[in-house]
């Protein structure tokens, strides 16, 4: 991959670690005795780990669909078979760009810059404001990651919190990454403590992880209760947002709905507060807001979705396009929520 691999020891933090994992090629060490005393301690399982974020590239790379020979990246303004489309709310030829263009865009950003600017670029495109999403995404996170390998850096913490839940949702060994993300907690609550932003972010993750790969529901809820509990601190943030959310629709699933349907609504007013009524936020959290109420049959929170779903619905067609995976998730779920009702009158 085009990243600049890590220059501190994994084991101890010195400098220009010349020795380098044979197997993953992410670890760095000063000394033989230093990745001996990592693998024990944490590697062992990391190591597979690294590699399937490799596998996940590959395949991503040979799925690629072909690229129309008028589209051009739009920082080098060249074309190519290895363009990327960026995900975003770009539409025809526009939103196309190299991997490593983007890559080497981010390199020149200072130490100090790169938790805040790096999370400007990976979230947002400069020119239509929309989300990376898909192989992009994918590729900024891990190469925020391996910018970011100083020990006990939060950076570096941040940055593998990131990989870990990219991981999860690529559906890696369920085993591996709920290690990595119990890992991940002890050292947060270690460093920051208990109810440090990173730590519950981690939490909430893991939380998540739980319920949907490894099917601890009970387990999972639990983690998430916590997470929201203590982001509440942190309020509004779209962290909080994503909690909330998140626990909704695992009581929803236990048939929880009186809890469920307020929390999915607290979700949506708090991402609008965070991120602004037109944002990908805002409209993700809505859509899952109306599904969770038509998973539940609360009439209230029908009346209320309905009073306010055209004009919901018809700004996040503006903004995100007809296409796109919320538009359409928001659509299906409208559509099945108003058919229930209707048919209950």
């Amino acid at each position: 991959m085009a990243a600049t691999a890590p220059t501190y020891c994994d084991a101890c933090g010195v400098e220009k670690a010349g020795k380098q994992c044979s197997r993953c090629h992410q670890a760095r060490y000063c000394s033989a005795a230093c990745q001996k005393r990592h693998w024990h301690a944490s590697h062992k399982n990391d190591c597979a780990t690294w590699v399937a974020i490799e596998r996940i590239f590959a395949a991503d790379m040979s799925a690629r669909p072909r690229v129309p020979p008028d589209v051009h990246c739009y920082l080098c303004l060249e074309s190519g078979n290895d363009l990327v489309h960026c995900g975003c709310r770009c539409r025809g030829s526009a939103g196309y760009a190299h991997v490593g263009c983007v890559l080497e865009m981010l390199s020149s950003l200072g130490d100090d810059e790169s938790l805040e600017e790096y999370a400007k670029v990976y979230d947002a495109c400069p020119t239509c404001g929309g989300h990376f999403t898909g192989e992009m995404q994918s590729q900024i996170i891990v190469a925020w990651w391996r910018r970011n390998q100083k020990p006990k850096s939060k950076f570096r913490y941040s940055a593998t919190i990131d990989v870990t839940a990219f991981l999860s949702y690529r559906k890696a060994d369920p085993r591996v990454v709920d290690g990595i993300f119990r890992r991940l907690l002890d050292e947060a609550t270690r460093e920051f403590g208990p109810v440090a932003f990173l730590t519950l972010t981690t939490l909430m993750h893991l939380g998540e992880h739980r319920v949907q790969h490894l099917g601890d529901v009970a387990n999972g809820l639990e983690c998430l209760s916590r997470a929201v509990a203590g982001l509440r601190l942190y309020s509004p943030s779209s962290t909080l947002a994503d909690a909330l959310v998140m626990r909704g629709r695992v009581l929803c699933k236990l048939g929880i709905h009186d809890e469920a349907v307020p929390e999915a609504r607290e979700a949506w007013k708090i991402a609008v507060a965070a991120g602004g009524e037109d944002s990908d936020l805002s409209f993700s959290v809505f859509a899952h807001f109306v599904e969770i109420a038509r998973r539940s049959s609360n009439r209230k929170a029908y009346e209320e979705i309905e009073a306010v779903a055209v004009d919901v619905y018809t700004r996040a067609r503006r903004f995100l396009g007809h296409d796109n995976p919320v538009v359409f998730h928001m659509r299906r779920a409208l559509g099945e929520l108003r058919s229930k009702f209707r048919r209950s009158s």
